[in-house]
């Protein structure tokens, strides 16, 4: 079965979101480094927790390879600052209340299924290159805790 993630690759939308502190964060920043964003659904899903818990884990393993990871999602300044305190992330978690950077990087779905139609963010990641392009886009993350090391196998391909 053929790699999803696998993506051509095409430029990152570029970006400016602040973190709880209100340090402003941008794409631009990113230039010249791997960058991997994180899409989280937001805190009432079970699947951010451990998405960001499988990630932080894995911090050590990306900032050896000199590799950037942001999270993003749509919660507002106290939810996440409770929820970057309670999980201990490492690494920023930036709000994007109005959706434009989730919707931009196909974080933003309407699914169909048995009970009818709903919008919502899914767990997703960008793997964007150095030189700005999204090169791997995993959309719908299932399984949280094998992300983390589906990025670090592309990275280690990439990286040689």
């Amino acid at each position: 079965m053929p790699d999803k993630s696998i993506v051509d690759p095409f430029p990152a939308p570029a970006f400016s979101l602040r973190d709880t502190k209100g340090c402003l964060y941008s794409l631009e920043e990113l230039r010249g480094t791997w960058s991997v964003l994180l899409f989280l659904p937001g805190m009432a899903q079970k699947m951010s927790v451990r998405l960001a818990c499988a990630y932080r884990e894995q911090w050590e393993s990306f900032q050896k390879l000199g590799v950037s990871l942001w999270g993003i999602w749509a919660e507002n300044t106290a939810v996440t600052t409770d929820f970057e305190d309670r999980f201990s992330l490492p690494y920023p978690l930036l709000q994007d209340e109005e959706f434009k950077v989730i919707k931009a990087y196909s974080a933003w779905v309407t699914p169909s299924g048995k009970q009818g139609r709903w919008n919502g963010v899914v767990p997703t990641v960008a793997l964007i290159a150095s030189d700005g392009y999204v090169t791997r886009h995993w959309i719908k993350v299932h399984k949280a805790e094998l992300s983390p090391m589906q990025v670090l196998d592309a990275l280690k391909i990439y990286l040689r």
